[in-house]
């Protein structure tokens, strides 16, 4: 994370503007890859109850039109090395918030998990049942990074194992998935 401003609105609440910098320092390929439906979601918002539906979002990967023939329709990956800035604007009630920065590596988007589970005909019998309930069985996203910031205190960093024990344990019910 970089750096933070303040501008007040028209409507009595404050823009946000949060830079934050992203380095592809050790994969040697394209982040993310494999899949072409992986991507990685960057969300800031102020963690206050009435602004938690309210974040800045980034994406980046690769976007697809699945039919009626495959074809890559985007594809802002991070090529090897390559350092990109971006800024995320969001609204706060007050100038120097409290901001929550998370970063998700989204392996599998609810419309592919729903064709999937219509597409049961296709599969082996005894595959049914875990395609029907995939979201038990297969991790839609993890979280792998997320920093607060603290008016008096500054960043703080969630570590990483941390990060990783709260994303094996399945979600309560869709609405815990985020972004």
């Amino acid at each position: 994370p970089g750096n933070i401003t303040a501008k007040r609105r028209g409507d009595g609440l404050y823009e946000i503007s949060l830079t934050v910098t992203l380095t592809n320092a050790n994969a040697g390929h394209k982040a993310p890859t494999g899949d072409p439906e992986r991507h990685y979601i960057l969300e800031a918002f102020v963690p206050v109850q009435e602004f938690l539906n309210r974040p800045a979002r980034e994406r980046i990967g690769q976007t697809w039109q699945w039919w009626p023939k495959a074809r890559k329709t985007a594809d802002n990956r991070l090529a090897p090395l390559e350092t990109r800035e971006l800024l995320l604007t969001f609204p706060s009630p007050v100038a120097n918030p409290p901001i929550q920065l998370s970063l998700y590596h989204v392996r599998l988007t609810e419309e592919n998990a729903a064709y999937l589970r219509h597409a049961t005909d296709r599969v082996a019998p005894e595959l049914k049942d875990q395609i029907a309930e995939i979201e038990k069985h297969y991790p839609f996203q993890s979280e792998i990074y997320r920093g607060t910031y603290h008016p008096a205190r500054g960043w703080s960093i969630k570590p990483l194992a941390e990060l990783m024990q709260a994303n094996a344990r399945p979600p309560r019910s869709q609405n815990d998935l985020r972004p």
